[in-house]
């Protein structure tokens, strides 16, 4: 390649060409002790044991042993993957790359996701879920919430405490249907009415509202102030308003 210094060029392109012209010539040049020149032997024992390139350009993945928990999902980075539930508390790993979070069960993938950065958010697939929770698949929160506010006003508030208590609301699904379908039983006015007594006294169990309604405490008339009771009592002791005027 001295020959290169010798030589001016001003574009790459015509340089690269140069380059090439004296690679051919190089290589083709015989060996001063060994029989043969670099191509001939690149033909021989280096090609035949050439591979094809991979389809895929190489990403790199880091693996991470993760426990399944019990919304049968595990947590990569802040965010939350399903699998299937019937490895509930069991480990696996993630294998994680740029792009994808492919989860192994005993050397077997048992799910993948597109991953995700959304910190706190959820990645969950339908076929991962029980049968009684992809019966909710197709709902959304501000769904359940339209049919709440429909229940009336505290019908709405304990629903959306229900939804905001996990940080899955689908995991408070179940609760928030069960609810709702007390007023196949119940006028929407007394469920409306169950709920603010729940909200009063910090009822946010489905049971309570059921014995609320059951028991009729729904229709029970709160009890009066303790002064409108001294209002009309007559006695020697008690003076009165006006007295301290």
């Amino acid at each position: 390649m001295a020959v290169l210094r010798h030589e001016t060029f001003y574009t790459l392109t015509h340089l690269n060409q140069r380059i090439s012209e004296l690679l051919i010539r190089l290589n083709s040049k015989a060996f001063q002790k060994l029989p043969g020149n670099r191509s001939s032997e690149y033909h021989a024992h280096e090609l035949p044991a050439m591979r094809p390139l991979p389809l895929l350009a190489y990403q790199y993945t880091y693996i991470k042993k993760v426990k399944v928990n019990v919304d049968y999902h595990i947590e990569v980075k802040k965010h939350y993957y399903s699998v299937p539930y019937g490895l509930l508390k069991r480990q696996i790993e993630a294998h994680v790359s740029e792009k994808m979070v492919k989860l192994y069960y005993q050397n077997q993938c048992v799910a993948q996701h597109l991953r995700s950065e959304r910190l706190g958010g959820y990645s969950t697939q339908v076929e991962h879920m029980p049968k009684a929770h992809q019966e909710y698949a197709k709902w959304s929160p501000e769904r359940l919430k339209q049919w709440a506010n429909k229940l009336g006003e505290n019908v709405l508030q304990w629903v959306e405490y229900k939804l905001d208590s996990k940080a899955n609301p689908q995991q408070s699904y179940k609760v928030c249907f069960g609810l709702l379908s007390l007023n196949k039983t119940y006028p929407k006015e007394r469920l409306n009415a169950a709920c603010q007594r729940a909200l009063d006294t910090g009822g946010y169990r489905l049971e309570n509202i059921k014995i609320i309604l059951k028991k009729n405490l729904d229709q029970e008339v709160h009890e009066p102030e303790q002064a409108c009771l001294l209002t009309g009592l007559k006695h020697d002791n008690v003076r009165g308003q006006g007295y301290y005027h």
